[in-house]
């Protein structure tokens, strides 16, 4: 059995790493082929010359942002396929969250954010798929569950393998947000696909073959859910209020004013409850349609001049 399980996770591991080198290849052409079209059209020479430059440097650095890439995901494999490789991992390992503790400036807020929010979308996106792929890579596992940040397949580990790639690279913040737009659509958009061949590879290996994923819908609680959700809507919103406000304190380097009435927050933390109610906008209710306002406006900040940079792109 356990032979089996590791080869039943090598095959996996293979149609993983020939998904990335594909996916990866055709957003760095994308990506070329999008920064000469921005330099062909830029009102100057300086801003030209950037796009020439990023460009040049991507297609150069092509071949080691694909291994770097593939080098994270074999890593995680290692540990699935060879137990003794845990220990080693842990030695290695660093935490994500000790790179958000320290205090973020302007351009690494927004990257968070944007990093974040694309890959809880795409966790509910793939919901169903995830939760199949995630339990019968557990039954490879020795039954263990593997967490979001152990899991190769999961869009967490994905997104911040690729951000940890392309911050290698000297790129300034409007660049990297190309790039994550470019990954986002032709990486992320795409994953549907690896994750039904893997799990039809699974289910051909006799792993969980009659899985079924269960969407939870209480009806009986439903009516109490759907009465209070002007109510929780209110509540939503008067904590994004004030989240954005010690937002725009953080990305105006100055310290929130003294007001009672507005919390004090960890720059970790405001990523973490933006992201959250992200994710709550995802969400719809049985039988019920919600229609989330836009979030108000970050006046005065590199984010929004940042995003007036790239909204031919985007």
């Amino acid at each position: 059995m356990i032979n089996d399980s590791r080869q039943t996770l090598i095959d996996c591991h293979s149609r993983l790493r020939e998904f990335c080198q594909s996916q990866l290849s055709i957003l760095i052409n994308a990506a070329s082929e999008y920064l000469f079209q921005q330099a062909e059209q830029a009102n100057d020479n300086e801003t030209q010359q950037r796009y020439f430059d990023v460009q040049k440097m991507i297609e150069a650095e092509q071949k080691t942002l694909m291994t770097q890439f593939e080098r994270t995901l074999s890593a995680l494999f290692a540990v699935l396929i060879t137990p003794s490789a845990q220990t080693q991992a842990n030695k290695k390992r660093i935490d994500s969250s000790d790179n958000i503790l320290s205090l973020l400036d302007n351009d690494e807020m927004e990257l968070k954010v944007a990093l974040s929010s694309m890959s809880h979308r795409a966790e509910a996106d793939y919901a169903e798929a995830l939760f199949a792929l995630g339990q019968r890579l557990a039954l490879l596992n020795n039954g263990i569950k593997l967490t979001a940040e152990k899991n190769p397949f999961a869009p967490q580990v994905l997104c911040n393998n690729f951000m940890a790639c392309i911050n290698k690279l000297s790129l300034d913040l409007q660049s990297r947000l190309i790039l994550l737009k470019l990954f986002d659509r032709y990486f992320i958009k795409h994953l549907a696909n690896i994750y039904a061949e893997v799990n039809l590879h699974l289910v051909n290996r006799n792993v969980l073959p009659n899985l079924r994923y269960h969407h939870r819908t209480d009806r009986a609680i439903a009516p109490k859910r759907r009465k209070s959700d002007n109510a929780a809507i209110k509540d939503s919103e008067n904590r994004q209020s004030e989240l954005f406000e010690v937002m725009r304190s953080i990305l105006n380097a100055q310290p929130a004013a003294n007001n009672h009435h507005q919390p004090s927050i960890s720059v970790e933390r405001l990523i973490a409850e933006l992201s959250a109610i992200q994710s709550q906008q995802l969400m719809r209710f049985t039988n019920a349609s919600i229609t989330a306002e836009p979030a108000p406006a970050l006046t005065n900040t590199n984010a929004n001049t940042s995003h007036r940079m790239c909204r031919n792109f985007i």
